[in-house]
């Protein structure tokens, strides 16, 4: 089977420097194809969409995701479809298997609807895997699994949607906040979640997941006695 392989590369970097880095990075790495250069308008870094594998130490590598093989052949494989369901890292199966083995979510449960916030968005891998269990659970069990992504920095949103096809609809949204804020505005209005996955990370070298704002005592009481039901559970990176 054929097939191709788009990560986004993190760039220390700044946009003066952002054109500068692309050409350097080009001639370092073998049949690179640079897609798209986006810089966030909140942090200080710059993010390169690429066609190939680069492992170059200097850069971290934040998404990486198989594509399915078109019916059709075209040479222009960034027109192909994302393979949600091909996993690179199993944290994210992880992740979405044990809510449904600690009954956070349960299917069969006389609740028709859970709801469920992600803080950190990413390629989207964790929660386009964890809309597919909405579409089933919907199919065969008319359970609904509503589902609310937030992610801080915009840039990464309008990758995401572009490059890894991220959908934001009734039932997979996405949310531009700081993922703290989100949390205790959704304290305030009394919105409960069966569960929250906290996969925001920073570049802290001693703990980068989860952001260490999140690790504050203040939002961990917040999130065990107002955020999540009775069964709910909160699972981090």
């Amino acid at each position: 089977v054929s097939f191709s392989t788009y990560f986004v590369t993190q760039n220390q970097s700044n946009y003066n420097d952002l054109a500068k880095n692309t050409s350097e990075r080009s001639k370092s790495v073998e049949k690179t194809v640079v897609l798209e250069n986006l810089c966030s308008t909140v942090f200080n870094v710059c993010y390169m969409v690429v066609d190939n594998l680069d492992f170059n130490r200097f850069n971290l590598v934040l998404y990486y995701i198989y594509i399915y093989f078109p019916l059709f052949l075209n040479n222009d494989s960034s027109r192909w479809n994302v393979d949600h369901l091909h996993l690179q890292v199993q944290y994210v199966a992880t992740m979405i298997a044990l809510p449904f083995g600690t009954s956070a979510l349960d299917v069969k449960a006389n609740l028709n609807s859970s709801v469920v916030a992600m803080i950190g968005l990413g390629g989207g891998s964790l929660s386009i895997l964890a809309f597919f269990f909405h579409i089933i659970g919907f199919y065969y069990w008319k359970y609904l699994l509503y589902i609310v992504v937030v992610e801080i920095d915009p840039t990464v949103v309008q990758i995401a949607s572009r490059w890894f096809n991220v959908t934001n609809d009734e039932y997979h949204r996405v949310i531009v906040d700081d993922g703290k804020n989100f949390l205790l505005k959704s304290a305030r209005k009394r919105i409960r979640y069966s569960v929250i996955f906290l996969d925001a990370c920073g570049d802290d070298s001693i703990l980068s997941c989860p952001v260490s704002s999140f690790l504050d005592d203040e939002v961990l009481e917040l999130v065990a006695n107002e955020l999540i039901t009775s069964s709910g559970i909160l699972f981090t990176h």
